[in-house]
């Protein structure tokens, strides 16, 4: 597990195992093996859980969260050198490309601002506020690597939604 501090920038990304720490060492949001980005109070390994980006787990592997420089924050299968699929993304329009950065604050709440620092008119995402993203209705396509060769695990929610 890397500490990757409480601040995520454009072009950042926390791969699994990494996480974010408040700064006041309280909360911190950690990337999982499971695909899951999720809020917890305490330190890794003794926490309680607060958040989570995605409802049901997906199987044990390689994912990591960027935060992109069109403000959106999100999850990919695979791993900053071999992007798979989107898994889950914070917002559903797209902003200007421009600087926008993620802060794990103090009382535990993940928000993304335009600009690289905190600002009430700079918010344009947070968990707390009911921003609970966005994943694919249909599937979830993730992609892992075992050595040259790469297997694509197919997730279905709903055959209804397919159809």
């Amino acid at each position: 597990m890397a500490n990757r501090g409480h601040i995520l920038r454009v072009n950042d990304y926390l791969r699994t195992s990494d996480y974010l720490l408040s700064a006041d060492g309280r909360f911190c949001a950690c990337m999982q093996a499971d695909g899951n980005l999720c809020v917890y109070e305490g330190q890794p390994a003794v926490e309680t859980f607060r958040w989570g980006a995605l409802r049901e787990s997906l199987p044990l592997g390689d994912y990591f969260t960027a935060m992109q420089s069109d403000g959106n924050l999100c999850i990919y299968a695979g791993t900053p050198e071999n992007q798979g699929a989107p898994i889950w993304w914070a917002r559903d329009e797209r902003a200007d490309e421009g600087e926008y950065t993620t802060f794990l604050h103090d009382d535990g709440n993940l928000v993304t601002y335009w600009g690289t620092q905190p600002s009430r008119e700079a918010h344009i995402w947070n968990w707390m506020g009911g921003g609970g993203g966005h994943t694919d209705k249909t599937l979830l396509i993730a992609a892992t690597t075992i050595g040259a060769a790469a297997s694509f695990l197919l997730i279905a929610e709903m055959i209804e939604l397919m159809l």
